[in-house]
């Protein structure tokens, strides 16, 4: 149910940040919608993120992680990373 309320959520504020783009450069004969849609939008997205607690720093949604070193594989010399922000594991060979 939360996650469809944040999907919504997304929807709006998409249409709303992209007709606001049109309202700026005079494609839209309708203007102001799209501040009605951000309004919804917003809280329709902060909602459901705040009660779930799911939410990720927005450097780690776009790929930019803070991996710092948490220790090394006793099998195999894998180095075990770890995002300081979403908790993201990677694993790097790293030879001897």
């Amino acid at each position: 149910m939360l996650e469809k309320i944040n999907n919504n959520g997304s929807i709006c504020l998409g249409f709303g940040i992209s007709l606001m783009f049109a309202h700026l450069f005079d494609m839209l004969s309708n203007p102001y919608l799209y501040v009605h849609l951000i309004v919804v939008g917003l809280p329709l997205m902060i909602i459901p993120a705040l009660k779930t607690k799911k939410h990720n720093s927005l450097f780690s949604r776009i790929g930019l992680h803070n991996f710092v070193h948490k220790h090394w594989d006793d099998e195999v010399p894998w180095a075990i990373y770890e995002c300081e922000r979403c908790k993201k594991q990677k694993k790097v060979f790293r030879s001897i």
